[in-house]
């Protein structure tokens, strides 16, 4: 019996998916290094013709990635009300990725948002706004951004390397407070810093 347009569509649809499955935790673990076609095509083990198929190129199957619900509702928390602290903006941001990491599934979308040029000016701009307020520690902007970057992308490196599910992000008030402390933040900072590129090594050979 032939096949209807319906059955059609749900195979392609489900091979669309399959591809994108596969492409996104390619993308999640290449930290901010290029991804190719190739291995797309062998994590979602199928051919560089079906790739094409449904996408023009690797920049065409990322930004089908950053289009989905999750990236969505992370870009929300970037949209800042000026009439609100810059400090109580922060303290959204740490709220909100402790709500989108709580489901394990999540894990590598928000590895592909750490990388996004938004995320990093908005709260950069947002720590410098919180030190004129005397609300943030004093420092360095960018190294006290760090420190926040390399706590969720440490967390989510882990999460996919050793499929720890049971593993929970520190409290959200935790991480908060690191904006406020001086010398403990740029402590965290510097050793993050000089150990986190080793880490991801480690983690991805596991």
């Amino acid at each position: 019996m032939p096949r209807t347009n319906e059955q059609f569509k749900k195979i392609k649809d489900e091979r669309k998916a399959s591809i994108l499955s596969a492409a996104l935790y390619i993308f999640a673990q290449a930290n901010g290094e290029r991804v190719s076609i190739d291995q797309i095509c062998s994590k979602a083990n199928c051919s560089h013709g079906l790739v094409y198929h449904y996408f023009s190129n690797v920049d065409d199957v990322y930004s089908s990635l950053i289009k989905s619900d999750v990236i969505r509702e992370l870009d929300q928390c970037l949209k800042i009300d000026k009439n609100v602290k810059a400090i109580e903006s922060i303290y959204k941001i740490i709220s909100k990725f402790e709500e989108v990491l709580s489901n394990s599934e999540n894990v590598p979308f928000v590895l592909l948002f750490l990388n996004k040029n938004e995320f990093k000016s908005t709260l950069i701009n947002l720590i410098k706004s919180g030190q004129k307020d005397k609300d943030v520690s004093s420092g360095n902007p960018e190294d006290i951004f760090k420190t926040c970057y390399y706590i969720y992308k440490g967390f989510c490196f882990d999460k996919l390397s050793k499929q720890n599910l049971k593993e929970k992000l520190p409290d959200k008030d935790v991480i908060f407070e690191l904006f406020k402390r001086g010398k403990l933040l740029w402590q965290i900072s510097c050793s993050f810093h000089q150990t986190f590129q080793e880490f991801i090594q480690n983690s991805l050979e596991v």
